[in-house]
């Protein structure tokens, strides 16, 4: 049936991947807010948005992250992982 336990850890495995991506999406809203947008008066809705697209390169190519080991998310993203070679 379609709620035996397979079905339901497939569930709960989706159920924690979208919270770990909602997790990261707040946090990243809550970066904008205090490190860019609460900081600025915005004189018009094109100024803002030029604003904050300026701030989200920052964020993401010259900014330093502790959640990926002080690495930028460009770096994480674009730079493949080192090969592991088996003993």
């Amino acid at each position: 049936h379609c709620w035996g336990p397979a079905s339901r850890d497939a569930a709960a495995s989706r159920a924690r991947s979208l919270c770990g991506k909602i997790r990261a999406y707040e946090r990243l809203w809550r970066s904008v807010k205090y490190e860019e947008v609460y900081l600025r008066a915005y004189d018009s809705i094109s100024e803002a948005l030029a604003s904050i697209g300026q701030y989200l390169d920052f964020y993401n190519g010259r900014r330093p992250h502790s959640s990926l080991d002080g690495v930028t998310p460009d770096q994480a993203y674009f730079n493949p992982l080192p090969l592991r070679l088996a003993a």
